[in-house]
């Protein structure tokens, strides 16, 4: 399973996401997972706000279009960004 999949709303993220960071981040891939780093702790939901902040910005798009499907208690997470494009998701996440 690739970390980035095209689905029948919108684009599906595969994350492994490390809270209490230093900062904000993508910290590249690992296996079939893409590594985020996010500063919020991982209690009350903080860090899922943070994510979806984080994600909202780098990506370009509204954090209404952002949802947690699955792992929203996990550090594994399933992230759908409806009625985007998975190349340019890619391309805004991993180019820059």
């Amino acid at each position: 399973m690739s970390w980035i999949e095209n689905a029948e709303t919108g684009v599906l993220l595969n994350l492994r996401v490390v809270p209490n960071a230093s900062r904000n981040e993508i910290s590249g891939l690992l296996g079939g997972q893409l590594k985020v780093r996010i500063q919020s702790p991982a209690n009350e939901g903080k860090a899922n706000k943070t994510l979806i902040k984080f994600l909202s910005k780098k990506i370009g798009v509204s954090k209404s279009k952002i949802t947690i499907p699955k792992g929203s208690k996990s550090r594994e997470k399933t992230i759908l960004i409806a009625d985007a494009d998975s190349q340019y998701v890619e391309a805004k996440l991993l180019g820059g």
